[in-house]
């Protein structure tokens, strides 16, 4: 009955891992959604983002760390990325490996279609029998120690368009069309085709002031989310501002541009619903982005 329990446990635990990682800063890291976002904007990047949310929590939260590569190939009119996530909550530990292509489809001197496809390597491990997580589950462990470590791998397809219009940006896509499917003793579970609509404008008020308002909806068969957010960038170097995510949560921002190559970005999301606030302590994300000049 015991092993019953933790595996239904562990049911529970991959069907919310299956929704994938979340971040707040999605605007800086859209080619985790969209594959057609490779090359845009017409640089070349490198960055990194952590996420660490309910640090609080009696077994350490979750936390995410991501490393991306974005390059633009000006003569081929394409980009290329690449990234390496890993993912940890409760008693799961996920990593991806994506590989992306993006070819750029001059429409006139303004409009640019961006067409994209990718593929993400999927590793995932469930290990139950640390001391700390038995504690917090309150699992009985007087007629013997709990120990069950399983593993698995599977791939998902992506596709995706991305389109820009001067100071504006629009994009559809989706993530793991394939369902890729793992089985951890519970029955075979797959991972959601995940749906991603996004957009933003930016509007130059003045000299050195532009409001950058933007949208993130995405949806699969386990639920539905809309991220808004409005964002004030002060003369191309310091970005204040806040969202309203779909996990209930307020998100403030700050980014910090130097030497027109370096990005850093801080938030910190507060959690409108008690049963999300009380005793959590909140997400925090952190991410440094490096742009490429051109002919470097």
């Amino acid at each position: 009955m015991r092993y019953l329990f933790i595996l239904l446990l562990a049911g529970s635990v991959f069907s919310t891992s299956a929704q994938g990682p979340y971040f707040s800063q999605y605007m800086y890291n859209q080619m985790v959604m969209n594959p057609a976002h490779a090359g845009a904007d017409g640089v070349s990047k490198v960055g990194l983002n952590g996420r660490l949310q309910y640090p609080k929590l009696s077994h350490g939260g979750y936390s995410t760390g991501l490393a991306q590569a974005n390059l633009f190939f000006d003569s081929l009119s394409s980009g290329a990325g690449s990234y390496f996530m890993i993912d940890h909550r409760d008693f799961l530990t996920d990593y991806y490996g994506n590989l992306s292509y993006a070819y750029h489809l001059y429409l006139t001197d303004e409009d640019i279609l961006q067409i994209g496809a990718g593929f993400t390597l999927i590793h995932k491990t469930l290990n139950i029998g640390a001391s700390e997580l038995i504690e917090a589950w309150q699992i009985d462990t007087s007629q013997g120690p709990v120990v069950i470590n399983e593993s698995g791998t599977s791939g998902g397809f992506g596709a995706g368009l991305w389109y820009h219009r001067n100071q504006l940006f629009l994009g559809v896509s989706t993530n793991y069309f394939n369902q890729p499917e793992f089985s951890f003793g519970v029955g075979n579970t797959r991972v959601p085709r995940t749906f991603y609509f996004t957009g933003g404008y930016e509007i130059d008020l003045q000299e050195g002031l532009t409001l950058l308002p933007s949208f993130l909806y995405r949806y699969n068969d386990l639920a539905g989310f809309l991220d808004l957010a409005l964002l004030v960038r002060f003369y191309e170097t310091v970005t204040v501002g806040a969202s309203l995510g779909g996990i209930a949560s307020y998100n403030l921002f700050f980014g910090l541009a130097l030497l027109d190559q370096w990005q850093f970005t801080l938030s910190y999301d507060y959690y409108k619903n008690e049963f999300f606030r009380k005793d959590n302590g909140g997400s925090y994300e952190v991410g440094v982005r490096y742009i490429f000049k051109s002919g470097e």
